[in-house]
């Protein structure tokens, strides 16, 4: 009985592969991420597939896509996993005793933006409470609030999911960042038609505002010359400084190079804006701490603005 039981299960390394590709949409990318041999992580996708009697991915000329039954198994597979790192935050918790801690995840420019103020504030009025940030896209993100490894989040983009709960921020205009020797620069204006053929930095992390951004130009009719994906905010500052090269950010990103004159912040032709929202899971009970801070964020976001 225990074997045919056990013949029904799914290898839990198996789906933690197929996951991480499908969710990076690259082999190459999740081999990256996971410091695991592409061929290895082809195998164990492959054992999986023969598990379960379907083809999960398809090979495109760019990556991989998700088929119909892999579309149910990635499904699944962030619920089935995010349960697994809540079993062993839990368990690590309870042996360690430890004490209070808040947790969020959220993207660069929000971090670089306003997190300094809202953690001098919570510092202030919870001295003895610890505070765990990452940093990260937001298709990296949602991983971690499921799994529970961070208790809220701010995110750009909402999944079709009711497992959770969202509370709009704000929504931010979005600039063509470009050194001010730059052609484009004189312009004034970055008009669509114009600009998507420039060299520009996207976010690496599929989804988030990577996605707005190639919508947005595919909208028009138009495919965006992208020569770099790049998740870390300061490096894209650093490159934009040094001229060649453009990126669609919010003012807020690039405030400092703005006002020493590093860099212009050109306004879109068709404008484009991009929303943020505090996100928590929904049947997840969160500590006094937490709701703290949350109104923290609530607060420092009305009084600085976008």
């Amino acid at each position: 009985m225990a074997l045919t039981a056990a013949q029904g299960l799914i290898d839990s390394r198996r789906l933690f592969y197929f996951y991480h590709v499908a969710r990076a949409g690259r082999f190459k990318t999740a081999e990256a991420l996971l410091g695991v041999a592409q061929s290895a992580m082809s195998r164990q996708i492959q054992a999986l597939e023969a598990d379960l009697g379907a083809q999960l991915l398809e090979r495109t000329g760019h990556g991989v896509r998700l088929t119909e039954p892999g579309e149910i198994v990635f499904r699944h597979a962030e619920e089935i996993l995010g349960k697994m790192l809540q079993a062993k935050g839990e368990i690590r918790a309870a042996a360690q005793n430890i004490a209070e801690n808040v947790s969020i995840a959220g993207p660069p420019t929000f971090m670089y933006s306003y997190m300094p103020e809202i953690i001098n504030r919570f510092r202030r009025d919870f001295p003895h409470c610890s505070v765990s940030l990452v940093e990260a896209g937001t298709g990296s993100i949602y991983p971690y609030l499921s799994s529970g490894e961070v208790d809220i989040a701010i995110v750009i983009q909402i999944p079709n999911s009711t497992k959770l709960e969202f509370e709009q921020l704000f929504a931010e205009d979005m600039y063509l960042m470009a050194a001010p020797g730059d052609p484009v620069a004189g312009e004034g204006v970055a008009r669509r038609e114009r600009i998507h053929a420039l060299d520009h930095i996207l976010p690496a992390s599929l989804h988030g505002s990577k996605e707005i951004i190639k919508k947005y130009f595919e909208a028009g009719g138009f495919s965006i010359n992208c020569r770099f994906h790049i998740d870390s905010l300061s490096l894209t500052r650093i490159l934009l400084c040094q001229g060649g090269v453009c990126s669609i950010l919010p003012r807020a990103a690039c405030r400092t190079e703005l006002e020493e004159g590093k860099l212009l912040a050109l306004p879109l032709d068709p404008p484009l804006q991009r929303t943020l929202y505090l996100a928590r899971v929904r049947d997840r009970e969160l500590t006094p701490e937490t709701q703290a801070f949350m109104r923290l964020i609530a607060d420092v976001v009305a009084e600085k603005g976008v």
